[in-house]
C-alpha cells in the first residue's frame, strides 16, 4: 500500500503564482495611489490635495483577516463571481509573500516595516506621556514620516476564479481612527490585468 504524502508546489509554478499576484498587486496599488480614481477623492478632500506615494507593507498580510467578510458580502450580492472569497482565504493560508519585486518598483510605491512604528509605541509608552498610544497618536508619527502620501496599504494575497483570469484583490488601508478596506476586481486581458470593479469600506 503506497503512502500518501502531500507534495509542495514546483518551484517554477510558486514562481508563476508569485510573478502573477505581483502583476494583479501592482495594478490595485497603483489604482490607490491614483487621483483620478474616484475612490480616492475623500482622501483629497479630507487632505486638500493628492498623495505623491503610497506606503506598503514589505511582505502581504495574512491569517484569518475579519475584513474578508467585507468580500463574502460582495459575492453574496452578486458584484463578485463565486469562489473568489474562498480563493482569498485558502491563499491567506500561505505564507507572507514578498513584495519588493521587479514588477512592484515603482516611484509611487514606497516600502515600510507598518508594524515598526506601532511597536516602537507601545514599547516607549513615554512618547505619549506615559500612556498607551491611541489610533491617532500613531496617525500623526505616520503621517510625520509620510506627510505627502496617500497613506499606507497592506495587500493581501490576491484570490482567483477557478479559470485564473479573474482576482479580487484585499488592501488593509490606512491611517484611519478605526481602519478601512479597499477590495478591487480585476480581470486578465491582452498584456496584463485590468480593474473591473472597486469598493472601499471605511469603518465608524
Amino acid at each position: 500500500m503506497l503512502a500518501l504524502a502531500t507534495v509542495a508546489a514546483p518551484p517554477a509554478r510558486a514562481d508563476e503564482d508569485a510573478a502573477r499576484d505581483h502583476d494583479v498587486l501592482r495594478m490595485a496599488l497603483l489604482a490607490a495611489a491614483d487621483p483620478a480614481n474616484p475612490l480616492n477623492r475623500v482622501f483629497i478632500e479630507n487632505r486638500g490635495r493628492p498623495g505623491k506615494e503610497i506606503v506598503v507593507h514589505p511582505t502581504t498580510a495574512h491569517r484569518g483577516s475579519i475584513l474578508f467578510s467585507i468580500v463574502d458580502s460582495l459575492e453574496a450580492k452578486g458584484e463578485l463571481a463565486p469562489g473568489l472569497a474562498a480563493d482569498l482565504r485558502r491563499r491567506d493560508s500561505m505564507p507572507p509573500l514578498a513584495l519588493d519585486a521587479p514588477a512592484l518598483r515603482h516611484p509611487l510605491i514606497v516600502f515600510e516595516d507598518l508594524e515598526a512604528e506601532p511597536r516602537q509605541a507601545w514599547n516607549d509608552a513615554s512618547t505619549f506621556g506615559g500612556i498607551s498610544p491611541q489610533p491617532w497618536d500613531l496617525a500623526g508619527a505616520f503621517w510625520k514620516r509620510h506627510p505627502e502620501s496617500w497613506g499606507w496599504a497592506w495587500p493581501y494575497r490576491p484570490g482567483y476564479a477557478a479559470d485564473g483570469r479573474t482576482a479580487v484583490v484585499l488592501l488593509g488601508e490606512g491611517p484611519a481612527p478605526h481602519g478601512m478596506v479597499a477590495i478591487y476586481l480585476l480581470v486578465q486581458v491582452e498584456g496584463g490585468w485590468r480593474i473591473v470593479g472597486q469598493w472601499r469600506e471605511i469603518f465608524r
